[in-house]
């Protein structure tokens, strides 16, 4: 699969205008940003990592394990019959 050329353009572009909003003083204050404080930046921190552990905590839950006797791909011999 090749990359999206304009994806990478599309996030690229939006990241550099995000961080020129934060570093431009006078943008800053036409869209009247503050400063994040420690307790603000560790609620983002926090917001944006747990969705990614539970989803990583989830992934072989409720699976099947084979049989140590069985390979993978192989069907049990009780639905032979």
């Amino acid at each position: 699969m090749s990359a999206n050329p304009y994806l990478t353009f599309a996030v690229g572009g939006s990241l550099a205008l995000q961080l020129l909003a934060l570093i431009m003083p006078g943008l800053r204050g036409v869209l009247g940003l503050t400063p994040l404080t420690l307790l603000d930046s560790a609620v983002v921190g926090a917001s944006a990592l747990l969705p990614l552990v539970v989803n990583e905590g989830t992934k072989g839950h409720g699976q099947r394990q084979l049989p140590h006797t069985m390979v993978a791909g192989e069907t049990p011999r009780r639905y032979y019959r």
